[in-house]
């Protein structure tokens, strides 16, 4: 019994030198394009698994982008609603705060799904605003129920933004070249470390 390699030899053995190299050019050719197949189905899933982590990327950045201006907008809106006399205005508010806070719940979601935060950070997070938001709406309760003064004290010893300071800023923005891109800007109080911890003087 002859072996494969064995018969391999004897055919190879029975061809003629114009044969050989003929048959050694094809077993090249043909081991050259698997080869280059086998490199771009690799090359193809790399690039693929590039673009879907890019991808989830940026949802978990557009998510904790939308979070902080939502989040400092429905602030904005309850100081607002504070201050102002007009209690037929309170209800606006309320539904404001309340379409801003769901919008956050969303792209919560939208950041644990994205798998770029650990679910710890993002458990951590989550329940950072969820505590925030349950503050601004009892707030918003005691400003509806009359009880200014107690929901008031949320603002005591910080020293907020003003408007020249948000112009001033936006001034700032327009005065730069073309060649330059602001693609994000956060202005907080300076005793502000985010949308929901805040440092107070006694």
């Amino acid at each position: 019994m002859f072996s494969q390699k064995d018969k391999m030899k004897s055919k190879l053995e029975n061809m003629h030198l114009q044969e050989r190299i003929n048959y050694g050019y094809r077993k090249v050719i043909i081991m050259m394009l698997v080869s280059g197949l086998f490199s771009i189905v690799v090359i193809g899933m790399l690039f693929a698994n590039t673009m879907h982590y890019v991808q989830n990327v940026t949802v978990a950045d557009r998510a904790v982008k939308i979070c902080r201006i939502n989040v400092n907008s429905s602030a904005r809106n309850i100081r607002e609603m504070a201050l102002n006399n007009y209690t037929s205005s309170y209800d606006d508010y309320e539904q404001t705060v309340e379409r801003l806070l769901a919008e956050v719940n969303t792209q919560l979601k939208n950041l644990k799904n994205s798998g770029v935060i650990p679910d710890a950070d993002c458990e951590e997070y989550a329940s950072a605003l969820t505590d925030w938001g349950n503050i601004g709406y009892s707030i918003m309760k005691e400003i509806k129920s009359g009880d200014k003064d107690k929901a008031a004290k949320v603002y005591q010893g910080v020293e907020a933004l003003q408007a020249q300071d948000i112009a001033d800023a936006v001034l700032y923005v327009t005065k730069q070249p073309r060649r330059v891109q602001i693609s994000d800007m956060t202005i907080m109080a300076n005793q502000q470390a985010t949308g929901f911890t805040i440092h107070r003087e006694e």
